[in-house]
């Protein structure tokens, strides 16, 4: 895979990104970016739309503050912002493609083979009957019923890692499923953390360790990091960070009445708190990126499809975003959501601090915006409009 040079700021080739034809302009990143800083959708933001084939051929902008009530400084392109669930794509379904392209690790103790297909009780031998035939393919599609949240932050506290992880699996492992695996599709977080727990223990690393070693070194990364303030893997130096909430918050999903109310997120713990009691960083969430840094994974992407990584398998990429059908007819890409347009469709993800990624795998063209709409509290509700009106600057061809 060739490098991935920061592509030039405030730069954009003719023709790059198409003119609408209603007149719209779609080239206005810069204002649709300034006025949602102004309404106060997010206090500021960084966005990458382009070519991933060509970097020259792309436009990069940052707008507005890091934070408003701390943090008060001017966002450049290298700050560092909370991804969220965009973790699953940039760090865990990566982390997937990559360890399954190289096959089983050396010393792997699985009882079974290591694949898409294989169980989790061939990782977990302490599985119950009723989740011990979920595949890696189902935690990957969302289609292994689990359910899609519990506060497993409420496990006991002050003990070390190893006990905590074992913990949290546990209590995943109790949980009854939904529906069988594969009969239909729930977007699952506890899936995902799954998929951490397994690559951990197929590797005997951590994931901040894996994600090091096989994505941030192979592809010259800059300084992404698991919750840069608890995780002990990370770079001497970091640029700026993005706060995420602040005061009295809900620690889960606004109208779950099994979420707690919690205090501030200190500056560098990621905002996701079932990520933060694994020392903040699970397979679910608790990724801090930059632009740079998404831009070079999708490049990664990019290429392996188009079969020119030696990373990544192109039959193992093209598997990975095509939908996987459940028995009830929903479906899903495996490690990637999916945005239908009116003229295609977009592969990537969305994170609940504000963190969008989306990509046209036939335009091989990329939307990064990162932002943090949680800053001063996550009842700010109108980022949907704002990662709408991107889209639609992005994709002119497809919307």
């Amino acid at each position: 895979m060739p490098d991935s040079p920061k592509p030039p700021e405030g730069q954009s080739k003719p023709g790059d990104l198409a003119p609408s034809p209603e007149g719209i302009p779609r080239r206005d990143f810069k204002g649709i970016l300034e006025r949602a800083v102004s309404e106060g959708v997010t206090p500021g933001a960084v966005l990458l739309a382009g070519s991933l084939t060509e970097p020259g051929r792309v436009l990069t902008l940052s707008v507005g503050n890091l934070g408003r009530t701390r943090e008060r400084v001017p966002t450049t392109l290298d700050a560092l912002y909370d991804l969220a669930s965009l973790t699953k794509v940039a760090s865990t379904t990566a982390l997937c493609l990559r360890a399954l392209s190289m096959g089983p690790p050396p010393g792997y103790s699985g009882a079974g083979p290591f694949g898409l297909d294989s169980k989790l009780s061939s990782h977990f031998p302490d599985s119950p009957p009723d989740l011990s035939g979920i595949s890696l393919r189902d935690l990957l599609s969302h289609q292994s019923g689990l359910p899609a949240w519990k506060p497993l932050y409420l496990n006991p506290p002050d003990i070390p890692y190893p006990e905590r992880a074992k913990a949290v699996r546990l209590s995943i492992l109790r949980e009854r499923p939904l529906f069988k695996p594969g009969e239909g599709t729930l977007y699952s977080d506890l899936g995902f953390m799954l998929l951490g727990f397994i690559l951990e223990q197929a590797f005997q690393e951590s994931l901040p360790s894996l994600y090091r070693a096989l994505l941030q070194e192979p592809l010259g990364l800059g300084p992404s990091c698991f919750s840069p303030r608890l995780c002990t893997v990370r770079p001497k130096t970091l640029p700026d960070i993005a706060p995420t909430e602040d005061g009295l918050r809900v620690g889960g999903p606004l109208d779950s009445k099994e979420a707690r109310v919690l205090g501030a997120v200190p500056l560098g713990e990621c905002h996701d708190d079932n990520a933060r009691y694994l020392l903040g960083a699970a397979g679910h969430a608790g990724l801090f990126s930059s632009v740079s840094d998404l831009y070079a994974t999708m490049r990664l992407f990019s290429s392996a499809l188009a079969g020119e990584s030696p990373l990544i398998t192109q039959d193992l990429m093209r598997e990975f975003l095509a939908p996987k059908k459940a028995n009830n007819g929903s479906s899903r890409p495996l490690g990637f959501d999916i945005l239908p347009l009116r003229k295609g469709s977009l592969r990537g993800h969305l994170g609940y601090t504000g963190a969008t990624l989306w990509w046209s795998t036939d335009l091989d063209r990329v939307l990064i915006l990162l932002a943090n709409r949680v800053h001063p509290s996550s009842r700010e509700q109108r980022m949907p409009k704002l990662r709408a009106a991107l889209v639609e600057c992005a994709f002119p061809e497809l919307t």
